[in-house]
């Protein structure tokens, strides 16, 4: 049995660090909405919520990019539509976003924040923060990307070259 563990981890070690690296990387992206946009300001309900909200939305942009988006796209010299799929959920993202926080302040209505605020006078100075937040978010899921396919192909070379 303890062999059969030691052969898989051995055989899975890669793949365990980067779920790891993942996992570290999205409670650190989640403590910083948590620490300094929530803080203990709000329900615990509401604050949940929210940061669930922000992991399933920026978690569909950062893996669709990670696994797809940036080697269908920008890998294959599609660059042209790379831009326009950024500029395309950069411009849905927010509005989706103001959405979310329009659905939690109805059922919240006491936590409501200059963010999550769906007031019509805020709307564009949110609007360009989302659309910043949706920019990094790609920006980290393209040099996450660029990363780990470099370290791979580091493995690749280096096991090729140990073969000759």
């Amino acid at each position: 049995m303890q062999k059969k563990i030691l052969s898989w981890l051995d055989r899975n070690m890669a793949t365990l660090v980067v779920v790891l690296l993942h996992i570290m990387a999205w409670v650190l992206y989640l403590s910083f909405y948590q620490l300094g946009f929530l803080g203990n300001r709000f329900s615990q309900q509401f604050r949940l919520w929210y940061l669930l909200a922000v992991a399933i939305m920026d978690g569909l942009i950062f893996y669709y990019f990670y696994f797809s988006g940036i080697s269908q796209l920008l890998m294959h010299k599609k660059s042209g539509l790379f831009v326009v799929v950024i500029v395309l959920i950069s411009a849905v993202y927010p509005m989706l976003s103001y959405w979310v926080s329009a659905l939690l302040t109805f059922f919240y209505p006491n936590d409501i924040t200059p963010i999550a605020s769906v007031s019509k006078d805020r709307f564009w100075p949110v609007y360009g923060i989302r659309t910043l937040s949706c920019l990094f978010v790609i920006a980290t899921a393209g040099i996450g990307k660029f990363t780990f396919d470099w370290f791979k192909n580091l493995r690749i070379k280096s096991a090729l070259e140990s073969r000759t």
